[in-house]
């Protein structure tokens, strides 16, 4: 959890597979903003993220400029729900490309 004077963000979760930190961001419906998961990433400098959400299994790279102009760039795994337990196999899979 993030909290400053002007603004708080928070990650559903965080874990570890290996040597890499992988923020996880739970969204209810097929998108949904995820500025926490882009501070989590600028602040905390990964490159890599998982985000569950309805929308089908894809793999792909965010670039995006957050409010303080950073310039965040991260690889986006997204998986439904219902790959949950799969999501360290997948992150594996990921880290072997």
């Amino acid at each position: 959890m993030r909290e400053s004077k002007s603004s708080s963000a928070e990650v559903d979760y965080v874990i570890s597979e290996g040597n890499l930190i992988v923020p996880i961001e739970v969204k209810a419906g097929q998108s949904g903003s995820m500025k926490s998961l882009a501070v989590f990433v600028d602040e905390k400098k990964v490159d890599f993220a998982v985000r569950f959400d309805l929308n089908p299994p894809s793999l792909f790279p965010v670039k995006l400029t957050l409010s303080n102009q950073n310039k965040v760039k991260y690889d986006l795994l997204s998986l439904p729900l219902f790959f949950a337990n799969q999501t360290r196999r997948l992150i594996d899979e990921y880290r072997a490309s």
